[in-house]
């Protein structure tokens, strides 16, 4: 009598076979999965990275100490500076113990065509004994706060929920015929914009805590050296920030 094999026999590879198919189906599933996930995530991964979330830890309406550099002179200061929305208007005085109060007011929406008057550089410049080379070191100074214009013009339009005006491409940026770079490592935020003769206006923020409490403001030409290299630099410590 002939003994019929089961019909379980053929039926177990069959069953093996579509087990498998069913395990690769699963893993392609899980793949996807993870590819929809890290795709969703990407966005707030990147977020940090851009330059509007770098602005809202500044703070340009506060309080603090600091210190004025030109040139051969060093000047320590109090400071208070307060941001008008409405006058389109950052103004900031400079106290300087038992000499007195020194203001600028800086119209930062129109910043490219000259943010405040002669004034204020005329004082600094009294300093420069050499007329030729004051008035080379006036248009350096009037570069040196454009940009700083520029610098609390961005902060404005980031805080308000305006349009961007940067284009950018990663860490550089372009606003109109302006360049701009910048980069943030080790709780300091950097912008580097060039200026005419060589020269670099340099912003340099650092943090502890809500808001950067430390901005270092200045331009530099690394050509120079000693006191022509750096030959303008504001070093601002924030106490108290009046931004909401």
């Amino acid at each position: 009598m002939q003994t019929r094999q089961p019909a379980n026999g053929s039926s177990s590879g069959h069953g093996n076979s579509r087990e498998s198919e069913i395990g690769r189906y699963a893993k392609t599933l899980t793949c996807l999965g993870l590819i929809f996930l890290v795709s969703c995530a990407s966005p707030s991964i990147k977020s940090p990275h851009k330059l509007s979330s770098q602005f809202e830890n500044l703070c340009f309406s506060g309080e603090g100490h600091g210190r004025i550099s030109f040139l051969s002179g060093r000047h320590r200061i109090d400071w208070e500076s307060l941001t008008d929305p409405k006058k389109r208007e950052w103004a900031i005085a400079f106290h300087y113990p038992g000499v007195g109060e020194k203001l600028i007011r800086l119209e930062y929406w129109r910043a490219e065509r000259g943010p405040f008057s002669d004034d204020f550089l005329d004082n600094l410049l009294v300093e420069v004994g050499d007329k030729k080379a004051a008035e080379g070191y006036r248009k350096v100074l009037k570069e040196f706060f454009h940009r700083l214009a520029l610098v609390i013009q961005t902060h404005e339009i980031f805080r308000m929920g305006f349009k961007n005006i940067w284009k950018c491409e990663q860490e550089n940026c372009e606003h109109k015929d302006i360049k701009m770079t910048w980069k943030r490592t080790s709780g300091k935020f950097f912008m580097d914009f060039p200026l005419s003769d060589d020269y670099i206006f340099h912003f340099v923020s650092s943090s502890q805590d809500k808001y950067f409490n430390r901005m270092r403001i200045f331009v530099q030409k690394d050509k120079d050296v000693g006191i022509k290299r750096n030959p303008l630099e504001i070093m601002l410590f924030l106490n108290e920030c009046y931004q909401k």
